[in-house]
């Protein structure tokens, strides 16, 4: 039996994301990796449920971030960007922004994107029209 709740959020006009969350932050939690949540998403219908794909996460737990976004685009529904270590505002950490949203962009994703960083966010140098807010 398929669960109920992707339904009644598909006739509310709204689609349900799940996210994979690393181990290092998060021991236990269920869902680790892409493969596990596309596996989920396939399960239950990409048209009903999609993946949130979070930077952070896939950095910490698979690496190799663009070639994760290409395997799972079709899945994708939404993208969080965030760096590595720090759980950081892009270009504030290890993660190699340019390339990675220079293949973003090549790949033509489109959904819904926010951040979720670990506070203080005052700037995002690696960000697509980024700004500096820090006073």
């Amino acid at each position: 039996m398929r669960p109920t709740w992707p339904g009644q959020a598909q006739a509310a006009g709204v689609k349900l994301v799940i996210e994979p969350i690393n181990h290092r932050d998060m021991p236990g939690f269920h869902l680790n990796t892409l493969a596990q949540g596309a596996a989920v998403v396939a399960a239950i219908g990409a048209d009903r449920l999609g993946l949130l794909f979070d930077i952070y996460h896939c950095q910490v737990t698979e690496g190799d971030i663009t070639r994760r976004i290409e395997a799972h685009l079709p899945v994708i529904a939404h993208m969080q960007p965030a760096d590595v270590p720090a759980r950081s505002e892009p270009g504030t950490g290890e993660i190699g922004w340019d390339d990675v949203f220079r293949r973003i962009d090549a790949l033509g994703c489109g959904g819904w994107a926010d951040a979720s960083t670990a506070p203080p966010a005052t700037r995002w140098p690696a960000w697509p029209g980024g700004r500096n807010t820090a006073s």
